[in-house]
């Protein structure tokens, strides 16, 4: 299992965490899709771009939560969702 799929079970499985937004490189986000589905993660999430450096990525993130979010929780898990360790 991909270090990012160990970390989503986690949140996944958190009942106090609602919403997950996962960054992801451009033209990643199918293998992240086919990631939720291999694990079968169930919680609701989105997938948004992102950008050019780590702050941007960040921001990227922050600008897709719900706006009920109170608590914010940052995982740079940098691993591809296909990599094989």
């Amino acid at each position: 299992m991909p270090i990012v799929a160990h970390t989503w079970r986690t949140f996944d499985r958190c009942a106090c965490i609602e919403e997950l937004v996962l960054v992801v490189r451009e033209g990643m986000q199918s293998a992240y899709d086919e990631l939720a589905k291999r694990y079968g993660f169930s919680k609701p999430y989105c997938l948004v771009a992102g950008g050019t450096e780590r702050q941007d990525s960040v921001w990227n993130g922050l600008q897709a939560l719900s706006q009920s979010a109170e608590i914010v929780a940052i995982q740079d898990a940098r691993a591809h969702p296909r990599r094989r360790n």
